[in-house]
């Protein structure tokens, strides 16, 4: 596929349900895969200000009438399997289960962090099954970044507005984040 095309796919087309794949094999053209390098290149460019990426999210939560979440950086247990309290997330915030929206981070090898994904979900795993078959996981082993392991940002989900659905939450908070300047590698994560 020549430079043009590329150029313009890239700009302008949301990748189909066939073009969602991250395929690791040399093809001619992968739509992740060339988003998250234009994103890393991007990502490379600033160091990664965390506190104003948990201020825009809760500035789009409250846009939205929902409850800011002040201390979503949630660090992890040092266990191969249960890292993550749910349910201590849920009693504290009084939210149902999986009504949660989170923030993975990359780290490059020369120690810039980024934003990896967005997710919704109780599903948050550093496995070595989501390290080599997820898109974010595939992503990552071809960018040669690793995971940021300690913690990540975890946004309960209060008095989602009527007519809306996590999923849709999900999709704002990815779409403001990149609205407001932040690289995100799995570019396309969210809205599918």
């Amino acid at each position: 596929m020549n430079k043009k095309i590329i150029e313009v796919s890239m700009k302008w087309i949301f990748p189909s349900i066939k073009n969602r794949s991250v395929d690791l094999e040399d093809k001619l053209f992968n739509f992740r895969l060339e988003k998250a390098r234009e994103q890393y290149i991007q990502a490379c460019k600033s160091e990664l200000d965390e506190k104003y990426l948990v201020d825009c999210v809760n500035e789009f939560l409250d846009q939205l009438g929902m409850m800011k979440i002040t201390n979503p950086k949630i660090v992890l247990k040092n266990t191969e399997s249960h890292r993550i309290s749910y349910s201590k997330i849920r009693s504290e915030y009084g939210n149902q289960k999986d009504d949660i929206v989170w923030i993975k981070l990359s780290v490059s090898e020369s120690g810039i962090k980024m934003i990896s994904v967005i997710g919704t979900s109780e599903d948050i795993f550093f496995t070595k099954n989501t390290k080599n078959k997820s898109s974010s996981g595939k992503i990552n082993e071809k960018l040669k970044l690793e995971w940021v392991e300690d913690y990540v940002y975890i946004f309960p989900l209060l008095n989602i507005p009527e007519g809306l659905y996590r999923s849709d939450i999900e999709s704002g908070i990815g779409n403001y984040l990149i609205d407001k300047g932040f690289p995100i590698l799995d570019y396309y994560s969210h809205n599918y």
